[in-house]
């Protein structure tokens, strides 16, 4: 991973820091209610093949009316990652850059998979920024 930063250190896992973030394509750090945004993180990641990562939005933006949607970082992935969220408070939410956003939780797989992601789909391998596609 590059760009970590060892406080980020969390007893189970690592807290993934806001690059930038966006609504309606445009960068802002103020997500007005029931509005949509995408996030994009600090840190890049180089994935082994026999870790995968699994993510969770951090309780702090769920008290404030954040929900996330996150997938899996698959194995042998490259790139910085843009995540989903949704504030549904009736109130705008600053989220500033280099804040923690969610948490990553790596997960070591039993055996390589038969695919890593840049041979299975690949769709987002070596992304910087947010990604819209």
């Amino acid at each position: 991973m590059r760009n970590w930063a060892e406080e980020q250190i969390t007893p189970n896992g690592y807290d993934l820091r806001v690059e930038e973030v966006m609504v309606n394509g445009e960068k802002t750090s103020l997500i007005p209610p029931k509005t949509y945004f995408l996030v994009s993180t600090v840190e890049y990641f180089i994935m082994p093949d026999d870790l995968v990562g699994l993510l969770w939005l951090k309780t702090r933006w769920t008290r404030r009316g954040i929900i996330g949607s996150f997938g899996v970082v698959d194995a042998g992935f490259e790139g910085n990652l843009t995540l989903t969220g949704f504030n549904a408070s009736n109130r705008g939410v600053e989220i500033k850059s280099n804040t923690g956003f969610a948490q990553i939780v790596f997960t070591k797989l039993a055996s390589r998979p038969e695919k890593l992601y840049h041979e299975r789909s690949g769709t987002y391998h070596k992304s910087k920024g947010i990604v819209i596609k």
